[in-house]
This record gives C-alpha cells, structure tokens and sequence, in this order.
C-alpha cells in the first residue's frame, strides 16, 4: 500500500493496534495525535491503540484527552462486561442456559481482553426457552426497546444494550444457508464455559466462533461496513491456530457454505496489514486486492459511521450483506434493493406481485418525507452509485455463498 498516500493518522491507529495485538514493532512517523484519537475511536479500537501510546511523544494537551476518552471507553466496556455476568447468572437462576455471542467472546482470543472495547451484549437462548427468557428479563428490568430489525429482539437496562437473537446473526439464504445452518446444529451443547472478570460465561464452541466471526465480518463489510476491532477480532482468531490445525477444522466446511475465498482473503490481509501470521493457503491472494480490502475500511470506520451515504449505498449491493454478490448492473441492484424493502414490510408480496410497485411508491413517499421532516439524511444520488459501484466490484472479489470457489 502507498503509505504516503494513506491518512497518516489512520495509519499511526492501525500501527499501534498491531503492537497491542502481535507485538509487532511500531511505525515511528510524526503524527497528529488529535487526529489519532479521533480515526481511533471511528474504528472502535481506542483501548487497544492507547495501551500502546507513545506517551512521551504526545503533547501534553492531547495526552490528557486521550487519558479521558480511554478512561470512559474503559468504564463503558467494564458497564457491559458486568451486563454479560449479571445476564448470565439471572437467566441461569431461572435454569434457562445463555449463549454468549461476540462481546466477552471474541474479547477471550486477545492476548490482554481489556484491548477490545465492548458494545453491547449480543446473546441467545434455546429456542423452547426464549418466551420463558423474555418473560424473566422483563420482569427483572430490561425495558423492552422497539427496533426494525426482525432477527434479535432488544432489551436495555441502565445503560447497556442487550440484543436476544432468535437465530445466529448474518445466515444467508439458499444452499449456504442449509449448509450453515446444519454446520451450527449442537450449537448449545457444544457450547464452552470461560473464566472472565464478569465471572464464567458459555461462548460457543471455537468452530462455531470462527463461523460467527466470519459470518459477522462479510456480512457487516459488504452492508454497512466495518472497523479495524472487526479485522483483528478475526485476525486474533484465526492466529490462535497453527496453519494445519486452521485448514483441518474450517477449509472443508466453509468450501461448502462458500467462505472459503472470504476466510483465505482475510488471512492475506491480516499476515499483510494487522502483523498476523503468514498462512500458506493465502500466499497467491493479489496484494492489490488486501491493500484495497484495508482502504475500504480505514474509508469505512466502525458500521461505517465515517461516510454520511454507507447506509444508503448498501441497499444498492446485492442482498445487503446476507447473498452472494451477483453479477447485476446499478439499476438491477437498485430494483433488486425495492423489491427487498417491499418485501420485509409486505411479505404478502411474495403471493401478490402487483403489491410490488405500490409498495415501492408507498415507502419511497415516505422516506422522502422523512429526509424533508430531517429525520433520514439527504440522498446524494452521483456519490451513492459512485461508492457502491467500487464496492460492488470490490465485494465480487469476495466470492461469497459462492460454494467451491478458490484453493489453498
């Protein structure tokens, strides 16, 4: 990648993550640590980049600032690390088990779990328990929050934010799929009990947290985007593994459900960028397609919260996260992206096509005059089909839920 092209400040975060997480030696370039600070907390990695900062470098000003953020962000993640605990204990009270997804989890594959900031608590029940569970946390406080979203329900209680999925987050339809689904089944009885400061928790088995990591990491970078915590959650991982012990657990499956290509991509670009280990069955991925795999998450930021029109721009990539990205032209994608909008609000549409072009007229009206009440960003259409064009391209390369495709 051309450095010199690259946001200096940008680089520097990246620089100090790659210290925190594979002690690799840190870039000694001038930066503007404001600056740091701020591409730090776009990426949600302010606790790993500042356990490496050069303290003695940093202005005394902007030291101070950075002491404050991370003393915040480090009692936020201490919030949620005892939201996972007092969760876990309540619903085991109640004799219903509680699956911890990513949070807690992934933060066990870093060498210190205090480097990785926490969100919220993502989780899930057997399926016969959930109304038992949703019955027990209601009445023990977490105030039901209304959301879109179908597949989880949400729950908050102080100031933690606990989703309850009533399946495994980023499943895509059609034949990967069943193949993902059939690859999760004993999900709960594979499950594993950790020590954490929040006390034991039960995370999913390490098969089935490298398949979650995975499915959460194609599925968030090809919608809304994602952060460098997301790149080393993975990159963490997968270095957990020698080379041969790696290939024998995950190659054969993930062929089938078609992630291979996406895992060897992601192992190319963590031994390339993020100071993880040099994995054979990546050596032949083009350097050119990791450099532009980086930039499009340094450009990205955290669910891409850096760029005002990322949300709008996925709706023109293929299924949003949850397909394969198909061979379509822009205006494919975007009658493609309608007839997804019309159909999570109508499912009738399915049976009754001609509800297809009303409901496209129906909720297009009304997302205008949400952009006219200021409550939706405005649509800059030439930046939209720009950013997804390059996207598009850049995802194809990904070869997601496309079985068999790729070699190691």
């Amino acid at each position: 990648m051309d450095r010199q092209a690259a946001d200096n400040s940008i680089m520097t975060a990246l620089s100090l993550c790659r210290q925190a997480c594979f002690g690799q030696a840190p870039e000694k370039t001038e930066a503007d640590w404001k600056k740091v600070l701020t591409e730090s907390l776009r990426q949600s990695v302010l606790l790993t980049a500042f356990a490496c900062l050069p303290r003695d470098r940093v202005p005394e000003e902007v030291l101070a600032e950075w002491d404050s953020y991370a003393l915040a962000a480090a009692a936020e993640s201490l919030r949620v690390s005892h939201g996972h605990g007092a969760l876990t204990r309540l619903l085991a009270g109640a004799g219903i088990p509680c699956l911890i997804l990513k949070g807690l989890s992934s933060s066990a594959w870093y060498p210190d779990p205090s480097l990785r900031m926490l969100g919220d608590v993502d989780f899930m029940v057997p399926e016969g328990s959930r109304e038992e569970a949703v019955r027990v946390l209601t009445e023990a406080g977490y105030e039901p929050v209304p959301k879109e979203a179908g597949h989880h329900l949400t729950f908050k209680k102080g100031k933690v934010v606990f989703e309850l999925h009533h399946e495994l987050p980023g499943l895509p339809g059609g034949e990967s799929g069943r193949v993902l689904r059939e690859l999760f089944s004993g999900l709960f009885e594979r499950a594993e009990e950790i020590s954490t400061g929040a006390g034991p928790l039960l995370v999913p088995c390490p098969f089935h947290q490298g398949l979650i990591l995975i499915l959460h990491n194609a599925g968030h970078w090809t919608s809304s985007g994602i952060g460098l915590r997301h790149l080393f959650d993975l990159a963490l991982f997968m270095a957990s593994f020698s080379e041969e012990d790696f290939r024998a657990l995950f190659e054969e499956p993930c062929r089938r459900a078609g992630l291979w290509e996406f895992v060897r991509l992601s192992a190319a670009l963590s031994a390339r960028h993020l100071g993880g280990p040099e994995r054979a069955f990546a050596a032949d991925v083009p350097v050119s397609l990791t450099d532009a795999m980086l930039e499009d998450v340094l450009a990205s930021g955290n669910f891409g919260q850096k760029v005002r029109q990322r949300h709008n721009q996925r709706v023109l990539l293929s299924e949003e996260g949850k397909g394969p990205i198909r061979d379509q032209g822009l205006f494919g994608r975007f009658l493609a992206s309608l007839g997804r909008a019309v159909r999570r609000r109508w499912p009738l549409a399915e049976r009754i096509p001609l509800l297809y072009p009303i409901g496209a007229l129906v909720f297009g009206t009304w997302y205008l005059i949400r952009i006219l009440m200021g409550k939706r960003q405005p649509i800059h259409l030439r930046e939209i089909a720009e950013e997804s064009e390059r996207r598009h391209r850049l995802y194809k390369a990904f070869a997601l839920y496309e079985p068999e495709r790729g070699s190691g």
